[in-house]
């Protein structure tokens, strides 16, 4: 890669699902990520919720709530965020996957602080107090066409278009369980993934609809148009593969978060405007996304991760990825500042 000249850097946000207990608490060391969580929790003073308590006490039952899980991760999507732009970080590309776009929204700076974590609260709040349908959602290693196919006549929805051949399926627990189980016996890759019993991007998420719309209009009350950077998976592409609605621009609204729970996740679509020679950094408490979709999606791409699973370090993982940023030719920035400020002891 030409050093001297710096490689495009695209950030691509997790959602749910890439919840762990402990996630996040090495990062509290580190003060800028610490200062963002802190901020968090006062964004949501008035709801009463420590962002930082629940990230520490990962024995609390809390921690099986889909609602509260989902505030820690857009929580760590932020402060991911904060660390990076501390250091002169910043992307050329955004993409989300499911609610990862909430992280999307302040990424692309259309969402302040404020904003972004009050989404992911009352959006949480939609989805447990709204006495849903028990739901589940699996990936599976078929095409789209095939997955079409396969599930045709069932009440099993296509959700997410993941890649060539990883789709991710959604509905009725016990619908998307017996689908499971028939593509088990047709020695296909099957993994039902933890989203808390709910079923997104399905026809429940309707159900919902208009108090996602309401709750989350009231904590974006001047939408901000998306900018060009800002690859939308919700949002079906016209032909100039940009987002686009009837005769106006994609704004980041409380419209768009309550279409992005129903449309269909078109995340293979949207990664195929990464350019080769892209550096991309998953922004996520695990790295999920890379292991299970990037590396084969992205095969000419720098593929990094900033975060950390529960079996690594999450400051050794986020200096690695700042150390290989260096050698890659993006100018990094004040990395001391970091390494050397490490003293904050992970403790409310």
């Amino acid at each position: 890669m030409d050093t001297n000249k710096q490689p495009g850097i695209w950030f691509i946000c997790t959602g749910i699902g890439s919840q762990w207990k402990g996630m996040g608490i090495s990062l509290l060391k580190i003060p800028v990520f610490s200062q963002s969580i802190d901020a968090c929790t006062e964004a949501l003073r008035h709801y009463n919720f420590n962002v930082k308590d629940f990230l520490l006490n990962i024995d609390s039952p809390m921690y099986t709530n889909i609602d509260n899980t989902l505030v820690a991760i857009i929580a760590i999507g932020i402060g991911l965020i904060d660390v990076l732009r501390s250091v002169g970080v910043r992307p050329s590309g955004i993409i989300g996957h499911s609610a990862g776009e909430i992280v999307c929204g302040y990424a692309d700076e259309c969402l302040t602080l404020e904003e972004t974590i009050r989404v992911a609260y009352l959006m949480g709040k939609c989805f447990t107090e709204s006495n849903l349908p028990t739901g589940a959602m699996a990936v599976v290693g078929l095409t789209w066409e095939k997955a079409v196919e396969f599930c045709s006549g069932s009440e099993v929805e296509l959700a997410c278009h993941n890649a060539y051949d990883l789709v991710a399926i959604s509905g009725a627990k016990q619908a998307v369980l017996s689908m499971v189980e028939r593509m088990k016996k047709e020695d296909l890759f099957t993994r039902v993934f933890d989203t808390g019993n709910l079923a997104s991007h399905s026809k429940y998420m309707l159900l919902i609809y208009e108090r996602v719309l309401r709750d989350i209009s009231t904590v974006i009350p001047n939408p901000k148009p998306l900018t060009k950077r800002w690859i939308s998976t919700s949002v079906k592409l016209n032909n100039n593969e940009q987002p686009t609605t009837e005769n106006k621009e994609v704004l980041c609204s409380g419209e768009y978060y309550a279409n992005n729970l129903r449309s269909v996740v078109r995340f293979y679509d949207a990664l195929k405007q990464i350019p080769d020679g892209a550096v991309t950094i998953e922004i996520s408490p695990n790295g999920i996304l890379t292991r299970a979709v990037l590396k084969r999606a992205l095969p000419n791409c720098e593929l990094l991760v900033i975060a950390t699973s529960d079996e690594d370090d999450g400051i050794q993982t986020l200096l690695d990825c700042l150390g290989s940023l260096r050698t890659l030719g993006v100018d990094v920035k004040n990395t001391e500042s970091i390494s050397s400020l490490i003293t904050v002891p992970p403790s409310a």
